[in-house]
């Protein structure tokens, strides 16, 4: 009892310190993340009408902070706009947290972007990282690159190797390992955390460079730090053990690895990328036994019973009889996914009926899983192959028309653009390659659907002015084609 009592007396020994004085109980709350507490106390020290300019306007900070970190934003944005707030050096930088927050990004680095050029700002060393990162997440790696490289060269050291480390990051991810290995600090120049990453960032180069029995040993090493690496990390680095091995042409090592790595860690956060390689390293027409096909079983649970059972045990209504949806379990998802897409590469009439049949699982039991719209997607992708175009084209309609994810309605308007060019309907494929390259603006496919788009215009003898001013990188290949596409020979060869 009273060794319940003495925890309890040093779990509430700072708010006990700070009794009576809000402005400490609101400093306290903000450092245990404890907001709702923390705008309650700042609000109560804004309430004093005694309360000095200084400690006003810190509090007004404070409960910005608050208010930012439990988004309420709009509030956040209106209290920092006018006095006291206004007027705080770090008002800026609070302003654009909430207009982060708030998803404005573009506004938010404009109001960063100075801050962490200005050494003497108390907020230049977030500044700097928060506005590479919105950078990075508004496609702008370059500017991302150029504020930490600005940041670097101001900062005092430790701080300047860990943006030199987040550069080096960076350009490995932008494909440019030399420029990266180049830039990236020395080991003794940064701290245990930062070491740890500059690891995996190193092991990540070597497997850039094609030094994949050094790139294995040090993704080897990384698995083996189980307590110095955050989760994700040191699970990212199973895959890079597996690329290492695949990628020299040793894929039936690589994919034993990954599914030893499985069976140890079921809820794996990296669970989509190792089954993504699992699909990919798969041979084209793999055999029924094949051993990854054969291993997914494992993971995939028994048929369940409908909720009725052989007797009903329900309510007597259609509901009562629709399977129920299983608890989230991401394992048997990709189970179900990625054995459905190695039995139907088969070509056993067989083993591809089973394949439906495990889709159809995927989504009732799995409703709510990303992979259950994919796998309709999947599917149409098999009707059509089957030439049973009307199904599928009713399959992607339904996707194109309801799915809430903008990549799904991309991908499925692109497969049907594709399906309409190839019948010859290429004003159909040029509307729907339009739709296609709009829903999959966030990436590379949107180009794709875009050129795809043209030629179809082509075709129809449109111009297509106006997608190679908006696409300048397919500008070239355009030109190329409109030449080709010329009927007359002599306009053809001027235009190349």
């Amino acid at each position: 009892m009273k060794h319940c009592r003495l925890i309890l007396l040093i779990a509430i020994l700072p708010l006990l310190q700070a009794a009576g004085n809000p402005m400490e109980q609101g400093r306290q709350a903000l450092a245990d993340q404890l907001w709702e507490i923390a705008a309650f106390r700042f609000t109560e020290a804004l309430a004093d009408p005694k309360l000095d300019p200084s400690p006003r306007a810190e509090a007004t900070i404070g409960l910005a902070h608050a208010w930012i970190r439990n988004g309420n934003t709009e509030q956040a944005l209106a209290i920092l706009g006018k006095p006291p707030a206004s007027s705080h050096p770090e008002a800026p930088y609070w302003k654009a947290m909430a207009l982060a927050a708030s998803g404005r990004f573009t506004d938010a680095v404009t109001l960063l972007t100075p801050l962490a050029a200005d050494p003497t700002h108390p907020r230049c060393h977030e500044a700097a990282f928060t506005c590479s990162s919105l950078q990075i997440s508004l496609k702008q790696p370059e500017a991302a690159l150029e504020t930490l490289a600005s940041y670097a060269a101001i900062a005092p050291p430790t701080a300047a190797a860990q943006a030199n480390l987040r550069q080096a990051a960076i350009l490995l991810d932008l494909n440019q390992p030399a420029k990266a290995r180049e830039i990236l600090p020395p080991n003794d120049s940064l701290t245990p955390q930062d070491l740890h990453h500059a690891e995996y960032i190193q092991a990540c180069l070597l497997l850039a460079e094609q030094k994949y029995p050094e790139a294995a040993s040090a993704f080897s090493l990384i698995l083996n730090q189980t307590q110095s690496q955050p989760l994700s990390r040191h699970h990212a680095a199973i895959l890079g053990l597996a690329d290492a091995t695949a990628l020299p042409g040793d894929t039936t090592t690589a994919s034993e690895t990954l599914l030893d790595f499985i069976q140890k860690n079921p809820d794996s956060p990296a669970l989509d990328a190792i089954f993504e390689r699992l699909t990919r390293w798969l041979p084209p027409t793999p055999t029924i036994t094949h051993p990854v096909i054969e291993r997914l079983r494992q993971w995939i649970p028994p048929t369940p019973l409908p909720t009725t059972g052989i007797i009903a045990s329900g309510p007597g209504n259609a509901v009562s009889a629709w399977p129920k949806t299983l608890p989230p379990d991401d394992l048997a998802a990709f189970s179900l996914f990625t054995r459905a897409t190695g039995l139907h590469q088969t070509g056993d009439p067989t083993a591809r009926a089973e394949a439906r049949t495990l889709l159809t699982r995927l989504r009732l039991e799995h409703a709510e899983h990303f992979l259950a719209n994919r796998a309709l997607i999947l599917n149409a992708r098999w009707l059509m192959e089957e030439q049973k175009l009307q199904q599928a084209f009713t399959i992607l309609d339904t996707i194109r028309e309801t799915a809430p994810s903008p990549l799904l309605r991309g991908e499925s308007a692109f497969i049907k653009a594709h399906a309409a060019y190839q019948s010859g309907d290429h004003e159909k494929a040029a509307r729907i390659f339009d739709e296609a390259t709009r829903d999959l603006s966030s990436t590379a496919s949107s180009s794709s659907a875009a050129f795809n788009s043209a030629i179809a215009r082509l075709h129809l003898g449109q111009p297509i002015t106006t997608i190679a001013t908006e696409n300048p990188d397919l500008a070239p290949d355009l030109q190329l084609e409109q030449a080709l596409a010329n009927t007359d020979p002599a306009a053809s060869l001027a235009a190349l």
